[in-house]
C-alpha cells in the first residue's frame, strides 16, 4: 500500500466468523500482522449482466482504496464470513461442488485476516499533493500549471 497508512488495527483470527459489508464501511486485509490492503465497500452494479435478473442489494463490490480500481469483479455477499472476503480479495476460487464455507483452501489464508470498520468508526486523513486538471498537474497550491 503505497498511499494508505492504518493506525490502530486489531488482531482478530477467526474465518468463520460472520461480517456484514454495509456500504461506506472500510475492509482492512492483513497478512502476518500487518495491514496489506484496504477497502471500500460500495453497492454491487451488475454493468456487465453476469447475473441476469438477480438482485444486486444483497451484494456488494470493494474499492482498493490505494489504486481506486475494483478489488474484484465478482458480486460478494453482504452477509458473509472472514473466509468468504478472503477468498475473493486473495482471488483464491471456490471448489466444486460450490460450497462458499468450505475450508479446504484454508491453508492459503495461513496468517491472513479481514477486519470491517463501520461507518463511524474510522477516521480518514487525506493529505494532498498536485492537483490533477485536464490533463495537466498543478505544483502545490500555486497558480503554475506544467
Amino acid at each position: 500500500m503505497e498511499n494508505i497508512r492504518i493506525k490502530g488495527v486489531r488482531e482478530c483470527a477467526d474465518l468463520d466468523r460472520k461480517v456484514f459489508l454495509q456500504n461506506g464501511a472500510i475492509v482492512v486485509q492483513k497478512e502476518g500482522g500487518q495491514a496489506i490492503g484496504a477497502y471500500l465497500v460500495i453497492p454491487f452494479r451488475d454493468h456487465k449482466n453476469r447475473y441476469p435478473g438477480g438482485s444486486t442489494t444483497a451484494y456488494c463490490a470493494l474499492v482498493d482504496l490505494d489504486t481506486g480500481k475494483l478489488a474484484f469483479e465478482e458480486r460478494c455477499s453482504r452477509a458473509t464470513t472472514e473466509r468468504r472476503v478472503l477468498r475473493h480479495l486473495t482471488r483464491a476460487g471456490f471448489s466444486y461442488p460450490y460450497d462458499p464455507d468450505s475450508r479446504e483452501q484454508d491453508a492459503k489464508f495461513y496468517g491472513m485476516r479481514v477486519q470491517v470498520y463501520m461507518n463511524g468508526c474510522y477516521k480518514m486523513e487525506i493529505e494532498l499533493g498536485e492537483e490533477y486538471m485536464a490533463g495537466r498537474k498543478r505544483k502545490g497550491g500555486g497558480k503554475a500549471w506544467t
